[in-house]
């Protein structure tokens, strides 16, 4: 925590004059979470295929789902690590020191982290069926097309921070204190906020492609072309000091996928991996807002706020226009041995990370390169190896850092790696 949170207050504090406020001789601001989630589910299952014609067929199938969810988040703030079996009011275990008014305010004001008792419990079912048509062109080529309803459960967030249902937000709490500063029973919240519980999610899918056989087999192309609308997407944002799932009212999805491999000669086989998606919200009005709007609005995004960050149209997390990989992998025999290696280059198109469309959080595309070379036996193999030999400087995720508005922190991907494998079969 910066020093700067845990100095005296400043002459025009309104909470001068309020014993505690300001005094802090610990050495540590602790926040103790211990989050639980128990599930209870079942589902059952039924799939038949029926044969229209010899070359055509239908495959028909259901799965219904009931499922059962109860969360607790328990948090504790004090002034030293005690973890959950410690005790603010300094009982048998004595290895938490008490809670701190101060600390609190701190914690609330610039984390917006709270003592907490949140407990809740949710039950769902689901019907979700499947149509599958598939039609054998000939003995090395078929077409299909598919339809199908999907579901994923609702839950509980997991994050530490988060306001209080039954406070304002961006409002410390300010409880009463006894004339040492510290007060055991300070406030703790049980009413979660909107943000605690998030919603099951559905999907309707529809798919068409094709796998078929070139050249006596030695030349394979499958593809399939994708729409998805979702209902109620699970998005998984940066928030504070964790990650928490929120719901976005509606996206649609819809892409393209290539799949090509040739075998080349008896030594050489080459293949080519492409994608092209384009994946957006189709309504998510209250989208989360970015550090900077927070700095300026603590209450942005919420109906206590004056401003909100509206994704709707924007693209959804993670989700990269063109990705694809191309490769070559050889095999010469040698006697009673083979040599072998491969080439292979990986491409991803830049992407959003941080779910706020934040542009800084936009990781750039890139792409690596991996080698391999080696020898092998029956019962042995010895390899040399490289990943991303050429060194690329890639992220994996992006977000605001806690505290530090307008910064971000950064969470990259390896650097180049080489070296030798061996392998013994006995």
């Amino acid at each position: 925590m910066p020093q700067s949170l845990l100095g005296p207050l400043t002459a025009d504090s309104p909470l001068n004059g309020i014993p505690g406020y300001g005094a802090y001789a610990a050495e540590q601001v602790s926040r103790n979470h211990h989050f639980t989630q128990d599930t209870e589910s079942w589902a059952l299952f039924a799939q038949g295929t029926y044969d229209l014609t010899d070359a055509l067929r239908v495959t028909v199938g259901v799965r219904y789902t009931e499922e059962e969810k109860d969360a607790t988040s328990d948090q504790k703030l004090g002034d030293s690590f005690c973890g959950m079996t410690g005790n603010l009011e300094g009982g048998s275990q004595g290895q938490c020191a008490a809670y701190n008014n101060w600390l609190a305010v701190v914690q609330a004001s610039n984390f917006n982290s709270y003592n907490k008792y949140w407990t809740g419990s949710r039950k769902t079912d689901d019907l979700s069926p499947s149509v599958n048509l598939q039609w054998d062109m000939s003995d090395s080529s078929m077409l299909y097309v598919n339809w199908s309803e999907g579901f994923k459960s609702g839950g509980f967030s997991a994050a530490d921070d988060g306001n209080p249902g039954d406070l304002p937000v961006g409002v410390p709490p300010i409880p009463p204190v006894v004339d040492n500063g510290f007060q055991a029973n300070g406030y703790v919240s049980t009413v979660p906020n909107e943000d605690f519980e998030f919603d099951d999610e559905s999907v309707d899918s529809i798919e068409i492609g094709g796998k078929h056989e070139f050249m006596d087999g030695r030349m394979r192309l499958n593809w399939a072309a994708f729409y998805s609308e979702y209902d109620n997407l699970q998005t998984t944002i940066f928030k504070g000091v964790g990650f928490s799932v929120k719901n976005a009212a509606s996206s649609e999805v819809e892409g393209l996928e290539v799949d090509w491999l040739f075998q080349m000669t008896d030594a050489i086989r080459v293949g080519i991996n492409a994608a092209y998606l384009d994946a957006s919200y189709g309504d998510f009005k209250d989208g989360p807002c970015d550090a900077i709007q927070l700095d300026a609005d603590r209450a942005c995004g919420t109906p206590a706020g004056v401003t909100s960050n509206d994704l709707t149209g924007y693209r959804t997390l993670y989700a990269s226009e063109w990705s694809g990989n191309a490769f070559i992998d050889v095999r010469f025999p040698m006697g009673n041995m083979e040599w072998f290696g491969g080439v292979d280059v990986n491409y991803r198109d830049e992407f959003d990370s941080a779910g706020d469309a934040d542009p800084y959080d936009v990781i750039d595309a890139y792409t690596k390169v991996n080698a391999r070379i080696g020898l092998s036996a029956d019962n042995w193999e010895i390899m040399a190896y490289g990943r991303n030999i050429f060194d690329e400087v890639a992220y994996q995720q992006s977000f605001d850092t806690p505290v530090l508005a307008g910064s971000h922190t950064f969470f990259m991907e390896e650097g180049a790696v080489f070296g030798v494998r061996g392998t013994l079969r006995f």
